[in-house]
């Protein structure tokens, strides 16, 4: 099984209703996360979300409307709840590969439960600008599924 963990986004629908997570992210990599998962409804790839408000969540997890930066300071705040949900969620899940698509600050928070996992955990970090990153995202997520168009 897969796993691909992002940054909240600061682009939010705007709904009085809750809305799954990666339905209420609205930035280029939710774009493009949404477009893989209505073409692979059946992939095995689970969604795991870094907020700057619930702290780690599944993609599929009902959110409210909300507006809150991740800073460092909040990252240091939510790293121990991040490292509990974590466990909890790599124990339920065997994962063999894990993408993480996450800004410096939510490293922070992030970070230290990467370095405990398993070794025999392919882990593999985006880079570089918004559309670099939205086309590594887009390769690996197709790159796992048995559709090979990725446009």
């Amino acid at each position: 099984m897969r796993a691909v963990i992002l940054s909240c986004g600061q682009r939010k629908i705007r709904s009085d209703a809750l809305l799954p997570a990666v339905e209420r992210y609205d930035g280029p990599y939710y774009r493009v996360l949404r477009k893989y998962l209505r073409r692979n409804d059946a992939a095995p790839t689970l969604v795991w979300i870094v907020s700057a408000e619930f702290g780690l969540i599944e993609g599929s997890r009902h959110i409210p409307f909300y507006d809150r930066r991740m800073t460092q300071e909040r990252a240091r705040q939510l790293a121990p709840s991040i490292a509990s949900c974590f466990s909890e969620m790599w124990r339920a899940h065997p994962i063999e590969s894990v993408l993480v698509n996450l800004s410096a600050d939510y490293a922070i928070a992030v970070d230290p439960c990467l370095d405990a996992i398993d070794d025999a955990v392919i882990v593999e970090r985006t880079s570089g600008g918004i559309g670099t990153r939205s086309g590594q995202l887009r390769r690996w997520l197709y790159s796992g599924s048995n559709d090979g168009a990725a446009c």
